[in-house]
């Protein structure tokens, strides 16, 4: 899923690959209208990441650092894909990098993992390019919600720890630049290509920085073990 956003694609075609449950989202079974990815990255000059790391490059205590991700467009709108993020926010104070993400409503068991990596990648990426340490991660969310049909899983998971926690390595100042985020977003639109028609494809790291590298080689495997039923665990490579 971070992959996906991080590609900044809206595309149905795109998501499918790493979760297929994305075509439960889709007006049009084309696209996503929701799309995290599109509505921070969007392209050159609407990237809207790069305008919040010049924000805060330009006067470190500055406020502004807000990127938009619920629209006005989206208020009253009749679709399947309305984003519950709201707002992310980058703030500056003496410990480091502060990300504070608002949400309308939040899953914590379907949702928040794939949130909370992604988020933690992208303000990694944020201090990284200021060249400040990440301090933390806040949630305000209005609604923090499960369904009484997934009481049973939640029990489960509660009772059942088979995932050991993997630290990753610091991101270094390579795996932070934009030119490497567009490599890393064309090696993974050309993987999705492939993955639509071979279901084995496994994802390129040629030329990316030895950090996205290795980003690239755990979300193979752990893909690879899922699809083969070696490691229960595996299904958090979909968070990656």
């Amino acid at each position: 899923m971070a992959l996906w956003h991080l590609s900044g694609s809206p595309s149905l075609r795109d998501i499918v690959v790493v979760n297929p449950n994305g075509t439960r989202f889709s007006d049009d079974g084309k696209m996503l209208r929701g799309a995290w990815g599109q509505r921070i990255f969007g392209g050159s000059p609407d990237d809207l990441l790069e305008r919040a790391i010049a924000v805060l490059d330009n006067d470190v205590s500055s406020f502004r650092a807000v990127i938009p991700i619920y629209r006005a467009a989206d208020l009253g709108v009749e679709s399947r894909d309305i984003p519950c993020l709201t707002t992310l926010q980058f703030v500056v104070r003496g410990d480091g990098l502060h990300l504070i993400a608002s949400l309308r409503a939040l899953n914590p068991y379907w949702i928040w993992s794939y949130d909370h990596f992604f988020l933690s990648v992208l303000s990694e990426l944020v201090a990284v390019r200021l060249n400040i340490q990440l301090a933390s991660i806040t949630y305000f969310t209005a609604s923090l919600h499960v369904s009484i049909d997934d009481r049973s899983r939640i029990a489960e998971a509660l009772s059942n720890n088979i995932m050991d926690a993997v630290p990753m390595p610091a991101m270094d100042t390579r795996a932070a630049d934009p030119h490497e985020l567009l490599l890393l977003r064309k090696r993974y639109l050309q993987w999705t290509v492939e993955a639509n028609k071979d279901s084995k494809a496994q994802m390129s790291s040629e030329g990316l920085d030895s950090w996205w590298s290795g980003y690239v080689a755990a979300f193979n495997d752990a893909r690879k073990a899922r699809s083969e039923g070696r490691d229960p665990a595996a299904s958090a490579w979909l968070t990656i």
